[in-house]
């Protein structure tokens, strides 16, 4: 695939040259203090920032091509200055700079000759990507979504980075409806993912059959020749998933799949399961912690062998794959304890994960749990239930959790109780850790990302 030229993007959409030459693009910046000498600036305009205001820093920067709005937010003294026309910087202007990139975008897509898989989910979907695009490296390169680049930004600039990959592994996040067709519209998949379906970004999507209906969206736009993958399940799915055009392939025990035999081992350090494949028994390993895992896992080996991968690379693949950071991560403190980081996400449906796992393979351990957060009207009760089912599930774990939503989850568990503390920000959490924790006792610490629950690990392990 040739390299995107300003050529490409006044074709895509209806942009036009206003200073120096046509040429290539290099890579993609929407952040002046990013940037690549060579990029080029698309300035970007949000509710509370305008990105032609840093249009001089990017050329400072060493930008090759502006992208800017039509409108005048741009100085013209910028365009005419000596500086910018020694430069040979390239200026394009377009009615819309967003817009530009969705058009540029989707004209790198229609050129792609790749397989692309796009995936979604309520939890999940960063560890499925990596582990799907792990199992499919094998077969060749793989182009797959940075971090999580999943939103309305990240999913352009993740199909800007689309070259002569044999795949692409797409991932399409949502917090309010209709964002997840919009963007399966954007990606064109010939297959689609949904890892799961529970109660997250309900202030945005409303309650769970609305969530299941959103994340639908995606398998509706696959094309009939493409493949639908779903685990065992779903909520609302006979209603969210009627009317497919591709066929649907449910994860389950059929001979034909990945299948499970018995239960996985769950230790803090990772997971083994045994599957049959083909009538093969294989062992599983995964440096990660929970058999909700092992299902996701599942789902990755199903496309990945249906795509044409080795079963024995896959698996190798998977079991050298580390967890993504602070979603599983291990750190230790310096008597070996292990501190599980498990703070980049968390909805009801991943707190229960993290924390039956975490419980299986340390019973005793020290829970430390943080809000969860986007959540509307259901924000107390799913703290309530969490509680409830620390104590039902966790009866021997000490917890310590954190600020109005903690106390919400102790009460749930039955507080007062000696087992659990209510630290009232995250900052109290390491003295009262300090303080409660055995030697070695390992710890988990889960919560929405903006609790930035991290922050009370990294004290940890800064306290003698």
């Amino acid at each position: 695939m040739s390299p995107l030229t300003t050529r490409d993007l006044c074709a895509a959409c209806d942009g036009a040259l206003i200073a120096g030459d046509h040429g290539p693009l290099g890579a993609i910046s929407t952040d002046s203090r990013a940037l690549q000498p060579g990029a080029a600036f698309f300035a970007l305009r949000g509710p509370s920032f305008d990105g032609h205001a840093f249009a001089a820093q990017a050329v400072a920067a060493g930008a090759a091509t502006l992208i800017l709005a039509r409108d005048g937010a741009w100085s013209p003294d910028l365009i005419v200055s000596p500086e910018l026309i020694a430069s040979g910087v390239a200026v394009v202007v377009v009615e819309d700079t967003f817009k530009a990139l969705e058009a540029l975008a989707a004209y790198q897509r229609a050129r792609f000759q790749g397989v692309v898989i796009a995936l979604t989910g309520s939890s999940g979907k960063t560890t499925t990507k990596d582990m799907l695009a792990a199992a499919l490296s094998p077969l060749g390169a793989v182009h797959k979504t940075p971090g999580n680049w999943n939103n309305q930004l990240g999913v352009p600039l993740t199909l800007l980075g689309l070259r002569d990959q044999p795949f692409a592994v797409i991932e399409l996040g949502t917090n309010a409806p209709g964002e997840i067709a919009a963007l399966a519209a954007l990606t064109r998949p010939q297959i689609g993912i949904i890892t799961g379906i529970g109660l997250a970004h309900t202030a945005g999507l409303g309650e769970l059959r609305a969530v299941a209906v959103e994340k639908a969206a995606l398998l509706h736009a696959l094309p009939p020749e493409g493949l639908a993958v779903v685990p065992e399940g779903l909520p609302y799915g006979e209603a969210a998933l009627a009317g497919l055009a591709a066929p649907l392939l449910r994860l389950s025990e059929a001979a034909d799949q990945a299948r499970l035999i018995g239960a996985p081992q769950v230790t803090l350090e990772g997971t083994r399961a045994r599957l049959s494949i083909g009538g093969v028994v294989h062992t599983l390993t995964l440096q990660l912690s929970g058999t909700h895992h092992v299902t996701n896992a599942r789902l990755a080996l199903n496309v990945a062998l249906r795509l044409g991968a080795p079963i024995d690379a896959a698996l190798a693949a998977l079991a050298a794959l580390p967890p993504p950071p602070l979603r599983g991560e291990i750190r230790r403190l310096a008597d070996g304890a292990p501190l599980i980081l498990d703070c980049y996400n968390a909805n009801p449906q991943s707190m229960a994960a993290a924390t039956r796992a975490f419980v299986a393979a340390a019973p005793e351990g020290i829970v430390v749990l943080g809000e969860m957060r986007e959540l509307g009207d259901l924000h107390d009760e799913a703290h309530l239930a969490l509680g409830r089912l620390l104590a039902e599930e966790a009866p021997k774990a000490r917890v310590v959790a954190v600020g109005e939503a903690g106390a919400l989850i102790l009460k749930g568990a039955g507080a007062p109780s000696p087992r659990l503390v209510l630290a009232p920000d995250v900052a109290a959490v390491a003295p009262i850790l300090h303080g409660l924790r055995a030697q070695g006792q390992p710890i988990l610490f889960k919560a929405s990302r903006g609790v930035r629950l991290e922050r009370a690990a990294e004290a940890l392990m800064e306290l003698r």
